[in-house]
C-alpha cells in the first residue's frame, strides 16, 4: 500500500501542473511515456531468474501435481462459474476505490 501512496504523492503534484501546462489529454500522455521509460529502467535492474526454469524433461512433485487444475477453462466455461463473477467483483472494487 505504501507503493501506491508513494505514487499518487509524487504524481499529483506533477499531473496538476502539467495539466494547468499543456492539458488533460497530453499529460496522459507525457505520464504514461514517464512510466514506460521508468518501467524499463527498473527492469534493467532485476536479477535474471538463474535456477528457475524447469529442466526440459521436468515432471512435477505430487505435492506439485495436487495442486494443478484438474480442468482447464475457456472463457465462456469461466463465465458460468461463482468464483469468475467473485473475482472480477473484487478487481472492478479495487480499481474503483478511488472513485467511491
Amino acid at each position: 500500500m505504501g507503493g501506491f501512496g508513494a505514487g499518487a504523492l509524487i504524481t499529483a503534484p506533477v499531473a496538476t501542473r502539467l495539466i494547468q501546462a499543456v492539458g488533460v489529454l497530453p499529460t496522459f500522455a507525457y505520464l504514461g511515456v514517464a512510466y514506460f521509460i521508468i518501467t524499463i529502467i527498473a527492469g534493467l535492474f532485476m536479477p535474471k531468474p538463474a535456477g528457475r526454469l524447469p529442466a526440459a524433461r521436468w515432471t512435477p512433485s505430487a505435492k506439485e501435481a495436487a495442486q494443478r487444475a484438474t480442468h482447464d477453462y475457456v472463457l465462456g466455461e469461466a463465465l458460468k462459474r461463482r468464483q469468475w463473477w467473485a473475482l472480477w467483483l473484487i478487481l472492478f472494487l479495487n480499481t474503483s476505490a478511488a472513485f467511491l
